[in-house]
């Protein structure tokens, strides 16, 4: 008689389950999104809250942990790679040599100031590093991209995502708010919001009462920014495994590279060159958003609140500081 293998059974419906989690704190975490009042505050960082808060209350076996595991890493990659579909390469075109010049400047600025703020206020470097990504490209999806390359910890991404989640809450709030005293027309504002807010979301909100052109130039703008995301993760990727290995030279088949960023682009690539109805679009936005969602939650329920308490505050006044001097930076170097 052949026997029915119970722990096989249970490991995998214990994964299943995590992943149902991760799921249901996703669609709470867009839902709430809705919210006129909680749109600014993005469904990333909803749903890793959620996921904190859920782990707080509900006693996670490892196989549940081993769903969410796969959620935050598997999923959230399979999510950057469809987030491709809002390339038009032939948009970027449009731009002038100072324009592409002066975002550049500003991710390298952004980058550097934050980690060495954080090496001077002595914060984690991982979580350092991670918020530095977040800052300067594309938020919880840079922290996200850049987190295994690195070998960071879950709580690390966590606080990482978290930290530039409220971030960029804050300085879309900020910016709506001092507008009529930053001394910079339509266009000069759409140029500087793409240029320094965290998340897409977060450069919409801050835009959209602008009207639509000012919205699509910061819009491609902040797509430009995540551009960026490709050759930094291969370099961190190449970095940390030569650092790893004690600077011994190492084959290119040894080094984790970043799979999925090529895939990002590719599929990029495929919507520049290819007329892809809006509504198909929409489904493939969707989907990728929903993903990374997933993905947060996931981070979230592998978080303790106490190495949160411990890392997190510290993490926050990093991001702030470093994000201020970014935005200033950027203001003075507009036309």
């Amino acid at each position: 008689m052949r026997q029915i293998s119970l722990p096989n059974t249970s490991i995998k419906i214990g994964f299943m389950l995590g992943i149902f989690v991760t799921a249901m704190l996703a669609w709470i975490s867009n839902w709430l999104g809705t919210f006129s009042y909680l749109q600014v505050v993005g469904a990333p960082m909803l749903a890793i809250l959620l996921g904190m808060s859920f782990r707080t209350i509900v006693q996670f076996t490892p196989e549940m942990l081993t769903g969410s595991q796969f959620a935050s890493k598997t999923l959230l990659r399979l999510g950057i790679v469809l987030l491709g579909i809002r390339f038009d390469f032939s948009q970027l075109i449009t731009l002038d040599s100072y324009t592409w010049f002066s975002i550049l400047c500003g991710v390298l600025f952004a980058l550097l100031i934050v980690i060495s703020i954080g090496y001077l206020f002595k914060l984690n470097k991982n979580v350092s590093l991670l918020v530095a990504c977040g800052t300067a490209i594309c938020g919880a999806a840079a922290v996200g991209a850049i987190a295994p390359q690195i070998r960071a910890k879950q709580q690390e991404a966590a606080i990482g995502v978290a930290t530039v989640a409220l971030l960029g809450t804050i300085f879309t709030l900020s910016y709506t708010i001092l507008y009529p005293w930053l001394g910079l027309t339509n266009g000069e504002y759409g140029l500087f919001a793409g240029a320094t807010l965290h998340e897409v979301a977060h450069v919409v909100a801050a835009t959209q009462s602008h009207g639509s052109k000012v919205m699509d130039l910061a819009i491609l703008v902040k797509l430009i920014r995540v551009l960026c995301l490709i050759p930094l993760s291969i370099l961190l990727s190449l970095w940390f495994s030569r650092k790893s290995a004690q600077l011994e030279r190492i084959s290119l088949k040894k080094i984790p590279m970043p799979w999925f960023v090529f895939g990002f682009l590719l599929v990029g690539m495929i919507h520049s060159w290819i007329d892809i109805p809006s509504f198909l679009t929409h489904i493939i936005l969707s989907a990728a958003y929903f993903f990374i969602a997933m993905a947060m939650a996931g981070l979230g329920l592998q978080v303790e609140w106490s190495s949160f308490r411990k890392l997190g505050g510290l993490a926050l006044l990093v991001g702030m500081i470093g994000s201020l001097l970014f935005a200033l930076f950027f203001r003075l170097i507009i036309k």
